[in-house]
């Protein structure tokens, strides 16, 4: 995201843990807004404007995220994880086009 400042539209599979609304979550998006999403089904595809996509999910919805991923093709799926290897989140992003 900081190569293409303001450039993504933003969605998060982290309830109950995180929303939007956060401070962390603001951090993590470079304060561009979000999306909260309950599960896949409520992922409604970007307009075609040229901007990316960035999902981030927490491990028990990885389900959901490759779900999304499969509906947007053409990104990179990578995972944040503890010192100890446990993922933390994982991070699929699609670069802008435009």
């Amino acid at each position: 995201m900081r190569r293409d400042p303001g450039r993504y539209h933003i969605y998060l599979l982290t309830l109950p843990n995180f929303n939007s609304k956060q401070m962390t979550i603001g951090y993590l998006t470079d304060g561009m807004p979000a999306q909260d999403l309950q599960r896949a089904a409520d992922f409604q595809a970007p307009p075609s404007d040229g901007q990316g996509v960035l999902v981030i999910a927490m491990p028990q919805q990885l389900d959901d995220l490759r779900a999304i991923k499969a509906r947007v093709p053409g990104g990179q799926e990578q995972s944040v994880r503890a010192p100890t290897g446990r993922p933390l989140i994982y991070v699929y992003r699609v670069p802008p086009t435009g």
